[in-house]
């Protein structure tokens, strides 16, 4: 029995030496093998083979969490290259970015066909309150047919604060608008649909419209229309405003509504106080208005309404007017001029410099007076009269700014 239990643990022993020294031998071969052999090799979550890589020691948030992309609304433009960024631009104004204290350059010509333009800056709350350089370039085919509701604003820019435009060209613009709701007004203008100033001032000036503003309105609500801006406000004391070297070829189509309109400004309003800063010089106006608004609608080669508390100074004009309307001289509805349509009772003086032109009603020269009502408060200097004004063979103006090697047709340099 001893020799069977003897017999037994050698046999035991003589198998565990055998599987050990296996074992060391395989995982010997395997050590001598190139590493590249067991590339192939797929661990699963369970393997037990540590990782030789640097550890992932960010946080399990910042792991998932994606790239930071910054809204195409909040994107801050101060050069416009092209028309992707001149729609940021538009966007960061209508969400809240003033640009106040800025400038902001256009770079390129643009052109806008088969886009619809949305007006820069929506509401007093959405304004652009910084200076616009256009660097003299061009923005072709503008088109806006789409109001924002009631009391809208409508043009390039829709709503400027204490802000500036300058060097600035638009090129056949094209404002289609249907006025169905009311009570309400609409100001719209190529340049600005409304100017205001709170506590500098607004200015514009070197600046070129071309193309069709068409309105139509059933609803009986005040239009203020103007090639260039479709109301400038300036009723807060110690502001400025300053409108020069502006020319406008606009071609208006009014139907129904109470219109004021004016080849460069719908209205003008200003307060009871004198600031020699405030000034309007070297303008153009060379086009046709249609008003079939209601008879005492106000039209003028400058502005159809001159709502103005402080003496004013306006200096080197050429207005070329041509209308198609119903003119009932002796009556309210003859609030038509060469120069403004109606100017508020109690208004201060409207000084006149250099100020020249004709106007035209279905083809014909007419007569008519610079403004329309309330002249008593004009001083005319080389006006060429109050009535029936004609552009003289050699205009006055600086050659400096003007172009006048065609006396028919002058225009700007710029």
């Amino acid at each position: 029995m001893k020799k069977l239990l003897s017999l037994f643990l050698m046999c035991v022993i003589m198998f565990s030496f055998s599987a050990c020294g296996g074992r060391q031998a395989v995982n010997k071969e395997n050590d001598n093998k190139n590493p590249t052999q067991n590339e192939n090799v797929t661990q699963t979550p369970d393997s037990k083979t540590p990782n030789t890589e640097s550890p992932d020691t960010s946080l399990p948030d910042e792991q998932s969490k994606p790239e930071v992309q910054v809204p195409d609304t909040l994107r801050h433009v101060t050069q416009i290259k092209d028309v992707n960024d001149l729609f940021d631009f538009a966007k960061s104004v209508n969400n809240g970015d003033t640009y106040a204290g800025e400038t902001v350059y256009l770079k390129a010509d643009i052109d806008l066909s088969g886009k619809e333009w949305i007006p820069i800056g929506k509401s007093r709350g959405t304004s652009f309150q910084g200076n616009f350089n256009g660097g003299n370039h061009t923005v072709k085919n503008m088109t806006i047919k789409t109001f924002n509701g009631n009391n809208a604003n409508i043009g390039f820019f829709g709503y400027i604060v204490d802000g500036t435009v300058s060097t600035l060209k638009l090129e056949d613009i094209n404002i289609d608008l249907s006025y169905t709701t009311s009570p309400g007004f609409v100001q719209i203008g190529g340049i600005a649909g409304y100017m205001q100033s709170q506590s500098i001032g607004v200015g514009i000036s070197k600046c070129k419209v071309s193309g069709e503003i068409s309105v139509s309105d059933t609803k009986n609500n005040a239009l203020f229309i103007g090639g260039m801006v479709g109301g400038l406000d300036t009723n807060q004391p110690n502001t400025t405003y300053k409108m020069s070297l502006l020319e406008s070829t606009v071609t208006f189509y009014i139907e129904g509504g109470m219109s004021y309109s004016g080849g460069i400004v719908g209205i003008v309003t200003t307060g009871d106080y004198n600031d020699e800063n405030c000034t309007i010089s070297d303008i153009i106006y060379n086009g046709t208005i249609n008003d079939g608004a209601t008879p005492d609608s106000r039209v003028g080669g400058f502005s159809g309404m001159f709502n103005c508390a402080r003496n004013i100074d306006i200096k080197n004009c050429l207005i070329l007017l041509k209308l198609n309307k119903t003119i009932n001289y002796g009556e309210i509805s003859n609030l038509t001029g060469l120069l403004v349509g109606d100017q508020v009772v109690g208004c201060q003086v409207m000084s006149l410099h250099h100020v020249y032109g004709n106007v035209t009603n279905r083809g014909s020269i007419i007569s008519i007076p610079y403004v329309a009502r309330n002249q008593n408060q004009i001083k005319y200097n080389s006006c060429n009269g109050n009535l029936n004004p004609s552009a003289p063979l050699n205009l006055p103006f600086d050659s400096k700014n003007w172009d006048l090697t065609n006396p028919d047709l002058p225009g700007f340099k710029f």
